[in-house]
């Protein structure tokens, strides 16, 4: 359906110069850009790359794109010498009826440091998108100055509970506790979230995360936890893992909808799935070198 077409006007960015990356990074960091120029020539054709719209974004620059204003607020430049590929993250705020998103990218604590330099309290923004995962990004203070009232973290989770034991999440998450953020979203852990805005922060009255209560979901010690809370109140819990999302909510009296998730959905058909699987693992090959 041709009607439904998305069609990219523009292309914003900001890649330091060859020279800079020759100088400062070897190996696998060193040419980011021809992985990007060849994976989009891969998707719209040879010389498709060359032929965008870009143009190069500094600090100082705004877009606005159907009423939503993006402000630039941090970029690299070729007078900086970064240690870390993570402090060469896009730094941008963006305002939507009047609420700020503040997006962190990777940035790590210099990067953060030089954030909060050029622009002290400023930074003040509603919601913000944790740095580097939720782990080892900027510094507390960064996010103490941002103060959300909502925290999104794009994390797994792995990297959200500190499985391994080798990450800062943990910790970061105690910084978001003494600032006394109230609302978290993880997006890599609970899945593909929707914020509508202006986001009315007041009918949000608890968001029940497993890890902040010691209480699981498999197990139903979390929805004990939650019917005690709304003990005369009707609870609907929707989810797509058919154990703790649908038959331990059932067991503890709360009504549940499983919806499955596109894996899922996908595996009932096993030809399409594996198909899907085998394009993916021979598009890696060639693009990794790895067998």
């Amino acid at each position: 359906d041709k009607s439904k077409e998305i069609i990219v006007k523009n292309v914003y960015f900001n890649f330091a110069s060859r020279e800079f990356m020759g100088k400062v990074e070897t190996g696998r960091f060193a040419f980011l850009y021809d992985g990007l120029q060849e994976a989009y020539d891969r998707f719209f054709g040879d010389g498709a790359f060359a032929k965008t719209n870009g143009k190069n974004i500094f600090a100082g620059d705004t877009v606005e794109v159907d009423g939503v204003k993006f402000e630039v607020l941090l970029t690299v430049t070729d007078e900086e010498i970064e240690r870390n590929i993570n402090d060469t993250s896009l730094i941008f705020r963006a305002t939507i009826d009047n609420q700020t998103v503040m997006f962190l990218g990777d940035a790590f604590i210099p990067e953060g440091n030089r954030l909060l330099e050029k622009y002290g309290e400023s930074i003040k923004s509603d919601v913000v998108q944790m740095a580097h995962h939720g782990q080892n990004g900027v510094d507390k203070d960064v996010y103490a100055t941002i103060n959300p009232k909502l925290c999104l973290w794009p994390s797994p989770q792995w990297v959200f509970d500190n499985i391994n034991g080798n990450l800062r999440t943990l910790e970061v998450r105690e910084w978001m506790l003494d600032i006394g953020v109230e609302h978290h979203v993880v997006t890599g852990w609970q899945g593909t979230q929707v914020l509508s805005f202006p986001i009315d922060f007041d009918k949000i009255e608890k968001i029940y995360v497993s890890c902040e209560y010691d209480k699981r979901k498999d197990t139903g010690e979390l929805f004990d936890v939650i019917r005690n809370d709304f003990k005369q109140q009707k609870i609907l819990h929707i989810g797509d893992n058919i154990i703790s999302d649908f038959q331990m909510p059932l067991q503890k009296g709360i009504k549940a909808f499983c919806y499955p998730s596109v894996v899922a959905i996908l595996s009932q058909s096993s030809l399409l799935f594996n198909k899907l699987i085998n394009n993916a693992i021979c598009n890696a090959t060639e693009s990794t070198g790895f067998n």
